[in-house]
């Protein structure tokens, strides 16, 4: 009887430890895959923000362009010196 005891003690004990280790090995295979993910998700929304910025930035730069342009056909940026009596 008292080795059956020890036997069970040892089997309740293998089977805890094995238990243990695939519960382990399964949350160490989820954290790396939500990890994984995570950095991918996160590089698409890094990459889709910079590619709003590059537009809006291109956008502002183009209207930029537009207004100097403008300017350089008024008088007194065509012809500075007359506009100070040079």
């Amino acid at each position: 009887m008292e080795k059956s005891k020890k036997l069970h003690t040892i089997y309740s004990g293998v089977f805890i430890l094995t238990t243990l280790v695939l519960i382990g090995i399964v949350v160490s295979i989820a954290g790396l895959q939500s990890s994984q993910n995570l950095r991918e998700e996160s590089g698409g929304a890094l990459v889709v923000t910079a590619k709003t910025m590059g537009n809006q930035l291109d956008q502002h730069m183009w209207f930029r362009y537009g207004e100097v342009g403008m300017l350089t056909q008024l008088e007194p940026f065509r012809n500075p010196r007359r506009r100070f009596n040079c």
